[in-house]
């Protein structure tokens, strides 16, 4: 309505009010003056409360989109642009008859907590008539990311290919700066907070490092023997001439050797006058003959010189000179006899022999153990001492040629294990009802706690050290050899020509398979940490072993279960008193990758079959059906599983691993950065501030 006609109206209304002549008539048209302005206000005014509601939904939305936006970078650019855009899409000018609409949003606390404030003008269309052009309207609002009290476990694959490069770095270096950005995204959330953040972790590859957890629970979670795919010596008694004792020296004068033989108490010599070299002289010298006249030690000489010094003065100086007496003892073999020469050195210079005495050895015949040949097969090795962190040794290092006795071998554990009782079934499963099935696999059993009384519930020490591969009669050094039938349940020893080393020379062959394995660094139970503890421990990660999914899944489980064998650090209260939401994320690589031949948590597969039925068939499908089943037990427990491909594709098994909405594939560096943010950003909680 334009502003002349305006004018009009009031003017018409105002005559008619004062004219005095029958006044029914301006009380009838006050009546109805107000009866529009009530209608008009009212009408304009529900206008202005619906565009304020609007207006105030499109300014929290704003504002919840910035502070979802927010990385350790603060309120930066990428921030503010999200939460204008998140606004101006909630609040359309020509759908609600608005103009003159801005939004402001900010932050006084780096991104802690993200303001915002919305203006809008709303024309009136009846209340016009009265003089009431429009409302400005205004709201306020606040977004924080409200964190709660959360356990994170982070379970992590530190397999061989994690060292590949990727960018300017690794792929393991991506994944440690991930996890640096999603501990400084949290740390922002609960700024000023009293929300209790705990973090765990398990590296995993072939094996995972938990025996000093273990150990420090009980120390009968680890078993004091443990079946190896070992050797034990396998020795024979043979007769051996050896030297028993000296005939009586016979005595006899002697002219003064020439030459400048070797010194000392019991040496060998190579004289061509006297034979040559031999190695067969008794290591034990015979007594000196007490009938022949020793010399003495000899008599000081002295020397004196005399000079005129500078004042004209004689000055005599004497030189004494004591002689040096030494006796050496040879080993020499002329034929049919030894010689025992006993020899003076009246000083450094000269050598005089004095005397020589004759001995001849007198040899006897005993029994003596001999090195006959391995045996290879599953031996039960000692662990109670190994397991303790303490250096051990086992005799079942390399043995000389005919030797009689076998080296040790010494190593310490590293804290890596060997999976407790399971068997090479084809599938398994999880449901509701029965659990875990078939039943009595102990490697899938995340709760119960182990005892030496039960058969296959405790766990054993990862020892490399121990392990050998049974070789074919070509000495083969890869791991691509023809190896000796199996399976090796029983005693299988092997043939001589089989043995470690060719019986025909001296060479000695590694038959070992110890560098054939891969251990994490040590596992982590759930514990608040600073930051700089924690980037610590994200720098500490190294690259090694095959990829074993399940392993880490188990392990992450377990370290994670509220009713399990660490259920005592998992249930700590925490100070708030509220509830405590617990997470894994599980980060991996590449897909399930186990080895037959490499040892891992389930042994060497080839020669244990603990998975498989013939050492090698449907290795890894077995491997993935455990996987999934022990998904699905952890995720009942209430525990919410985010998985992040990285670098390979998001496999099935992968996504419904997972729970819902919570699976990411990370293609590079920046994408596995942005999976662990938005993880972070999930798992704390997003609130407005009224």
């Amino acid at each position: 309505m334009n502003s002349g006609l305006r004018q009009k109206l009031q003017s018409v209304l105002g005559e008619s009010l004062r004219d005095s002549q029958g006044n029914i008539l301006p009380l009838a048209a006050a009546a109805m003056l107000l009866s529009a302005a009530l209608v008009g206000s009212g009408i304009d005014i529900s206008r202005a409360y619906r565009v304020q509601n609007r207006l105030q939904s499109a300014c929290d939305a704003g504002v919840l989109a910035g502070r979802r936006a927010i990385t350790k970078y603060g309120f930066d650019s990428t921030a503010r642009t999200k939460a204008n855009a998140f606004f101006h899409t909630n609040f359309n000018n020509g759908v609600m008859d608005a103009h003159d609409t801005t939004f402001v949003p900010g932050t006084e606390d780096d991104g802690a907590t993200v303001e915002g404030t919305a203006t809008t003008t709303v024309d009136t269309v009846v209340m016009e008539l009265f003089g009431f052009d429009d409302f400005t309207l205004n709201v306020d609002c606040q977004a924080s990311m409200g964190m709660g009290n959360a356990d994170v476990m982070m379970v992590l694959d530190t397999t061989g290919s994690m060292g590949t490069a990727l960018g300017s770095g690794t792929r393991i270096s991506a994944l440690q700066d991930a996890m640096k950005s999603f501990y400084d995204t949290v740390a922002l959330s609960t700024r000023s907070s009293n929300a209790r953040i705990r973090y765990g972790f398990v590296p995993y590859s072939s094996s995972v490092n938990v025996g000093r957890l273990l150990m420090a629970q009980d120390t009968d979670y680890i078993a004091d023997t443990w079946s190896y795919p070992s050797r034990t010596a396998i020795m024979k008694e043979v007769d051996v001439t050896q030297f028993d004792h000296w005939s009586s020296p016979t005595n006899t004068q002697d002219a003064p050797v020439t030459g400048s033989p070797s010194t000392g108490a019991w040496v060998f010599l190579d004289n061509v006058s006297y034979g040559s070299k031999s190695n067969g002289c008794p290591t034990t010298p015979p007594k000196l003959p007490t009938n022949i006249a020793w010399a003495n030690n000899g008599a000081a000489t002295s020397t004196s010189v005399t000079t005129i010094n500078g004042s004209g003065q004689q000055v005599v100086t004497t030189t004494v000179v004591q002689q040096q007496k030494q006796t050496i003892f040879q080993c020499r073999k002329p034929s049919g006899y030894s010689n025992y020469y006993v020899q003076y050195h009246e000083d450094f210079r000269d050598i005089t022999t004095k005397y020589y005495a004759i001995s001849n050895p007198v040899n006897v015949t005993v029994k003596q153990k001999q090195f006959d040949k391995w045996e290879y097969r599953q031996v039960s090795h000692p662990t109670n001492v190994f397991k303790t962190f303490v250096s051990t040794s086992l005799p079942i290092g390399d043995v000389p040629k005919n030797g009689t006795q076998v080296t040790n071998i010494t190593s310490t554990w590293n804290g890596c294990i060997q999976e407790r009782g399971s068997a090479p079934v084809s599938s398994v499963s999880w449901n509701s009802l029965t659990g875990i099935s078939p039943s009595g696999l102990q490697d899938l059993d995340l709760d119960s706690e182990p005892s030496p009384s039960v058969s296959g519930s405790q766990w054993g020490p990862l020892w490399p050290q121990v392990i050998f591969e049974r070789r074919d009669s070509s000495y083969r050094d890869t791991l691509s050899s023809t190896y000796v039938s199996g399976p090796f349940t029983g005693v299988t020893t092997v043939a001589k020509e089989n043995l470690g080393y060719n019986q025909n020379d001296s060479k000695t062959y590694n038959v070992s398979l110890s560098s054939a394995f891969g251990c994490p660094v040590p596992a982590q139970l759930f514990d608040e940490m600073d930051e700089s503890s924690f980037d610590a421990y994200a720098d500490s990660l190294r690259a090694t072993g095959s990829t074993y999914l399940d392993l880490g899944m188990i392990w992450g489980g377990r370290l994670a279960s509220p009713d399990g064998i660490f259920s005592d650090n998992v249930n700590v209260d925490p100070d708030n008193g509220a509830e405590v939401a617990r997470h894994i994320i599980f980060m991996t690589d590449g897909f399930m990758e186990p080895s037959n031949m490499i040892q891992s948590s389930y042994g060497v597969e080839w020669f244990e079959r603990r998975i498989t039925a013939d050492g090698t068939t449907n290795q890894a499908a077995r491997h993935s059906s455990r996987f999934r089943a022990i998904c699905s037990a952890i995720k009942a427990k209430g525990i919410r599983i985010w998985v992040i491909a990285f670098t390979s594709s998001l496999s099935t098994d992968l996504k419904n691993c997972a729970s819902d909405e919570s699976s990411y594939l990370a293609g590079d560096a920046d994408e596995l950065e942005e999976a662990f943010q938005e993880i972070a950003k999930n798992v704390g909680e997003l609130r407005m501030i009224n």
